[in-house]
């Protein structure tokens, strides 16, 4: 009786251990409370700065970068070098002088 209450009392342990382990549970203690607190705290931080960077990048000029090769080749055909950076209504008017 008493081995079967104290295997009982194990398998109890191991699936706490194991909820514990898969993130099913958490601890209630104080420790737990702030630790958990303080990870949410500096996952939101992180999420804000990521958004951040990217309205940075949105809001940026566009660089633009020139190749020789494109170049070339555009002049070759026919196009200009305006066609490479410029601003839709620089390449509409371009497009309307031909």
């Amino acid at each position: 009786m008493q081995r079967a209450e104290i295997q009982k009392q194990r398998a109890a342990d191991k699936a706490a251990k194991a909820e514990k382990l898969a993130g099913l549970r958490k601890d209630t203690g104080g420790m737990g409370v702030a630790l958990a607190s303080m990870n949410k705290q500096a996952e939101e931080a992180k999420a804000k700065a990521a958004a951040s960077e990217l309205k940075a990048k949105l809001l940026s000029p566009n660089e633009v970068i020139k190749d020789a090769n494109i170049e070339a080749a555009l002049n070759a055909t026919g196009g200009s070098a305006l066609t490479l950076g410029s601003s839709v209504s620089a390449r509409l008017a371009a497009l309307k002088r031909k």
